[in-house]
Protein backbone atom coordinates (compact mmCIF):
# COMPACT_ATOMS: atom_id res chain seq x y z
CA UNK A 1 0.00 0.00 0.00
CA UNK A 2 1.27 3.73 -1.04
CA UNK A 3 2.68 5.05 1.85
CA UNK A 4 0.57 8.36 3.32
CA UNK A 5 -0.16 10.21 6.14
CA UNK A 6 -2.95 8.61 7.32
CA UNK A 7 -1.66 5.22 6.93
CA UNK A 8 1.92 6.73 8.59
CA UNK A 9 -0.12 7.78 11.52
CA UNK A 10 -1.81 4.67 11.98
CA UNK A 11 0.98 2.49 11.68
CA UNK A 12 2.82 4.17 14.44
CA UNK A 13 -0.36 3.82 16.53
CA UNK A 14 0.22 0.11 16.47
CA UNK A 15 3.69 1.45 18.52
CA UNK A 16 2.69 1.48 22.25
CA UNK A 17 4.09 4.42 24.31
CA UNK A 18 4.58 6.43 27.45
CA UNK A 19 2.88 9.40 27.96
CA UNK A 20 5.38 12.34 28.95
CA UNK A 21 4.50 15.83 29.74
CA UNK A 22 7.17 18.55 28.61
CA UNK A 23 7.42 21.91 30.65
CA UNK A 24 9.53 25.21 29.66
CA UNK A 25 8.95 28.67 30.58
CA UNK A 26 6.60 31.48 28.87
CA UNK A 27 7.79 34.88 28.00
CA UNK A 28 6.19 35.54 31.41
CA UNK A 29 8.91 33.24 33.35
CA UNK A 30 5.61 30.64 34.11
CA UNK A 31 5.27 27.19 33.52
CA UNK A 32 4.29 25.99 29.92
CA UNK A 33 3.51 22.57 29.45
CA UNK A 34 2.30 19.72 27.15
CA UNK A 35 1.96 16.63 26.11
CA UNK A 36 4.28 14.47 24.25
CA UNK A 37 5.04 10.56 23.16
CA UNK A 38 8.05 11.86 20.75
CA UNK A 39 10.39 11.48 23.40
CA UNK A 40 13.54 8.72 23.73
CA UNK A 41 16.88 8.25 25.31
CA UNK A 42 19.44 9.05 23.29
CA UNK A 43 22.68 8.59 25.15
CA UNK A 44 24.20 7.32 28.09
CA UNK A 45 27.56 8.84 27.64
CA UNK A 46 26.80 11.69 27.82
CA UNK A 47 23.38 11.46 28.94
CA UNK A 48 21.19 12.40 26.46
CA UNK A 49 17.16 12.79 25.58
CA UNK A 50 15.29 13.80 22.51
CA UNK A 51 12.14 15.84 22.08
CA UNK A 52 10.26 15.97 18.63
CA UNK A 53 7.78 19.11 18.52
CA UNK A 54 5.71 20.35 16.13
CA UNK A 55 6.94 23.60 14.19
CA UNK A 56 3.75 25.21 15.09
CA UNK A 57 3.25 24.23 18.44
CA UNK A 58 3.33 27.20 20.55
CA UNK A 59 5.39 25.46 22.89
CA UNK A 60 8.38 25.87 20.13
CA UNK A 61 9.43 29.35 20.23
CA UNK A 62 9.59 29.27 24.40
CA UNK A 63 12.03 26.29 24.23
CA UNK A 64 14.07 28.14 21.49
CA UNK A 65 14.26 30.54 23.90
CA UNK A 66 14.71 29.26 27.47
CA UNK A 67 17.33 26.15 25.76
CA UNK A 68 15.78 24.07 28.80
CA UNK A 69 13.00 21.54 29.34
CA UNK A 70 11.58 19.36 32.11
CA UNK A 71 10.28 15.88 31.01
CA UNK A 72 8.12 14.12 33.49
CA UNK A 73 7.07 10.52 32.76
CA UNK A 74 3.45 9.95 33.77
CA UNK A 75 2.00 7.23 35.94
CA UNK A 76 -1.32 5.45 34.71
CA UNK A 77 -3.27 7.69 37.42
CA UNK A 78 -2.30 11.23 35.72
CA UNK A 79 -4.26 10.39 32.64
CA UNK A 80 -5.89 13.55 33.24
CA UNK A 81 -2.60 15.98 33.23
CA UNK A 82 -2.02 14.18 29.60
CA UNK A 83 -5.53 14.94 28.24
CA UNK A 84 -5.58 19.16 29.95
CA UNK A 85 -2.01 19.73 28.31
CA UNK A 86 -2.86 17.79 25.07
CA UNK A 87 -5.09 20.68 24.33
CA UNK A 88 -4.32 24.14 22.96
CA UNK A 89 -3.43 26.59 25.83
CA UNK A 90 -7.43 28.42 24.87
CA UNK A 91 -9.16 25.16 24.91
CA UNK A 92 -8.41 24.02 28.39
CA UNK A 93 -11.00 24.32 30.87
CA UNK A 94 -9.78 24.80 34.82
CA UNK A 95 -8.81 23.64 37.18
CA UNK A 96 -5.08 23.21 35.87
CA UNK A 97 -4.91 19.00 37.02
CA UNK A 98 -0.75 19.27 37.53
CA UNK A 99 1.45 20.51 39.97
CA UNK A 100 4.45 22.06 39.27
CA UNK A 101 7.38 21.65 41.21
CA UNK A 102 11.13 23.43 40.33
CA UNK A 103 13.72 20.54 40.37
CA UNK A 104 17.12 21.17 38.97
CA UNK A 105 16.89 24.49 36.27
CA UNK A 106 13.01 22.68 35.02
CA UNK A 107 9.77 22.01 36.52
CA UNK A 108 8.72 18.41 37.09
CA UNK A 109 5.19 17.02 37.72
CA UNK A 110 4.51 16.45 41.26
CA UNK A 111 3.77 12.55 41.25
CA UNK A 112 5.53 11.34 38.06
CA UNK A 113 6.90 8.32 37.75
CA UNK A 114 10.50 9.38 36.63
CA UNK A 115 11.33 13.41 35.72
CA UNK A 116 14.37 14.60 33.57
CA UNK A 117 16.12 17.92 34.08
CA UNK A 118 17.56 18.88 30.29
CA UNK A 119 20.11 21.23 28.84
CA UNK A 120 19.21 21.60 24.83
CA UNK A 121 22.63 21.12 23.04
CA UNK A 122 21.28 20.72 19.55
CA UNK A 123 18.36 21.15 17.73
CA UNK A 124 17.64 19.58 14.55
CA UNK A 125 14.30 20.45 11.89
CA UNK A 126 13.02 17.78 10.11
CA UNK A 127 9.90 17.95 8.07
CA UNK A 128 7.33 19.57 10.49
CA UNK A 129 8.73 19.38 13.49
CA UNK A 130 11.86 20.01 14.98
CA UNK A 131 14.47 17.58 16.86
CA UNK A 132 15.57 19.20 20.39
CA UNK A 133 18.84 16.59 22.12
CA UNK A 134 19.63 17.86 25.04
CA UNK A 135 21.36 17.03 28.18
CA UNK A 136 20.69 15.35 30.89
CA UNK A 137 21.04 17.42 34.25
CA UNK A 138 18.92 15.94 36.69
CA UNK A 139 17.16 12.71 37.21
CA UNK A 140 14.68 11.57 39.79
CA UNK A 141 12.64 7.87 39.59
CA UNK A 142 9.83 6.70 41.30
CA UNK A 143 7.75 3.46 41.98
CA UNK A 144 4.26 2.89 39.94
CA UNK A 145 3.03 2.42 36.73
CA UNK A 146 3.48 3.63 33.86
CA UNK A 147 0.27 5.43 31.65
CA UNK A 148 0.58 4.11 28.08
CA UNK A 149 -0.64 5.38 25.19
CA UNK A 150 -2.16 2.36 22.03
CA UNK A 151 -3.96 3.27 18.81
CA UNK A 152 -4.97 6.78 19.87
CA UNK A 153 -6.25 5.65 23.65
CA UNK A 154 -5.06 5.74 27.14
CA UNK A 155 -4.20 1.92 28.28
CA UNK A 156 -3.21 0.81 31.85
CA UNK A 157 -0.67 -2.28 32.29
CA UNK A 158 -2.37 -4.88 34.50
CA UNK A 159 -1.24 -5.54 38.20
CA UNK A 160 1.73 -7.47 38.30
CA UNK A 161 0.57 -10.76 40.20
CA UNK A 162 3.30 -12.67 41.86
CA UNK A 163 4.48 -15.92 40.62
CA UNK A 164 3.16 -19.07 42.58
CA UNK A 165 5.39 -21.32 43.28
CA UNK A 166 4.18 -25.19 43.32
CA UNK A 167 4.26 -26.71 46.77
CA UNK A 168 7.30 -28.84 47.62
CA UNK A 169 6.65 -32.41 48.30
Amino acid sequence: MAANKDLFRKAWGKFPSGVAIITTQDDNGKVHAMTANGVLSVSLEPLLNLLSVGHHALTMGYLQKSGRYGMSLLAQEQQDISVYYSKKPQDRVPPEPARFVKQGGSYKVDGALAYFDCKVVVTHSEGDHVLFIAQVEDIEVNDGMPLIFFETKYHRLPPVVPAVQAPSR
